[in-house]
């Protein structure tokens, strides 16, 4: 298959964080892709083809081939524009230490960042009914009695969203200002990052599977729904930010590989800040109590938020910890064995997260 070949078909809905998280991927690369909405009418199809009621469900031709996690995507993704087009690939996950960065920075926007898109979302009425309208009216497609389709699956999916905020523990009104305080920032420090210069994208003039996350969320929720959108207004270089990331593709790639963004503190603080909620804001305990509780069955576990000094229930889930694994994987390939191993598992352990991010120094079967 060529990537002239290669016909691809996102199926989503555009208020979904990784729906547009895969979209602005694909809008990056010289890979044609189109997407359509998840409906009703296809919902029964591609659940049986893709193992899966999530979204997004990307369908490749002329393989007929589904896949269904948005990382392992992007990193077939680099796979094929590596072989089929070297001189216009954008690399997603860059060599070395900036690739490992990437790689876990995205696990983190993932994994714990969407607590925030769940929060903003269906924590706050006027979100809620906007969502719940805009869904609703997507997957409910053009039939007859659309309209009162689009209600009840508005309906669904809102209770579905009051539930999801309750399992990842953001029932209480403490817990959700906490989770504000932090995602603000989160955003103050890439605020500022981006202030920069000629920084066009977090890691300098090219994107990586980061900006797909972040600039994902921001499109289906952050600068979507109207309760983070009034928030957001004061980081007036994260919007432009969002913006002018869709005019970036392949094209363009060749110039881009030619700039140069200068000083790296603002990067710097950036992945500390990163690294920093990694550990004492939930992400890293819940990690490890959901992998125990995994391990005795358990429904729940209790989870230690070190920043705040609170507990909070939360539902074990196997998909983070398959998901820890993979990363971890890749990082082994990535940079075990090379002398970026050692800086790697230092920073790591800096931060309390070498149990669950460190890499083997040889075999990467060793690694997990």
């Amino acid at each position: 298959m060529s990537e002239e070949e290669c016909k691809c078909t996102v199926y989503g809905v555009t208020p979904s964080y990784f729906t547009m998280k895969l979209v602005a991927a694909f809008e990056w690369t010289a890979v044609p892709f189109e997407l359509k909405h998840k409906t009703l009418e296809n919902k029964e199809w591609l659940e049986a083809r893709s193992g899966t009621q999530q979204v997004p469900v990307l369908l490749v031709r002329p393989e007929r081939w589904v896949l269904n996690d948005t990382t392992p995507i992007l990193h077939w993704l680099d796979a094929l524009q590596r072989t089929y087009h070297p001189q216009h690939a954008i690399a997603f996950y860059p060599p070395g230490m900036k690739g490992a960065l990437v790689a876990t920075l995205e696990e983190f926007f993932d994994e714990w960042v969407t607590r925030a898109a769940l929060h903003f979302r269906w924590n706050y009425p006027e979100s809620a009914a906007f969502a719940q309208r805009r869904m609703g009216s997507e997957m409910a497609g053009d039939g007859a009695g659309a309209a009162d389709t689009a209600e009840m699956v508005g309906n669904m999916i809102e209770r579905w969203g009051h539930m999801a905020t309750k399992a990842v523990g953001l029932s209480e009104p403490t817990m959700q200002k906490a989770l504000e305080e932090q995602f603000h920032r989160l955003l103050h420090r890439l605020d500022v990052l981006l202030a920069q210069k000629g920084r066009r994208f977090i890691f300098g003039p090219q994107p990586t599977a980061l900006d797909a996350v972040v600039i994902g969320g921001m499109r289906a929720h952050f600068l979507n729904d109207p309760t983070p959108t009034a928030m957001l207004q004061k980081y007036a270089h994260i919007k432009r930010y969002v913006k002018e990331s869709a005019e970036f593709n392949a094209a363009r790639i060749e110039r881009a590989k030619a700039e140069v963004v200068e000083g790296s503190e603002q990067l710097r603080e950036f992945v500390l800040e990163v690294l920093h909620q990694m550990s004492t804001c939930g992400y890293g305990a819940y990690l490890r109590a959901n992998r125990s509780g995994l391990e005795h069955k358990s429904k729940k576990v209790e989870v230690f938020f070190e920043e705040h000094d609170e507990v909070a229930a939360m539902y074990t889930r196997p998909y983070p910890e398959q998901s820890r694994r993979m990363l971890v994987r890749f990082l082994c390939a990535h940079i075990g064995g090379t002398d970026d191993a050692e800086h790697w598992n230092g920073m790591m352990r800096e931060f309390a997260l070498e149990d669950l991010f460190g890499v083997a120094h040889s075999e990467v079967s060793s690694c997990l």
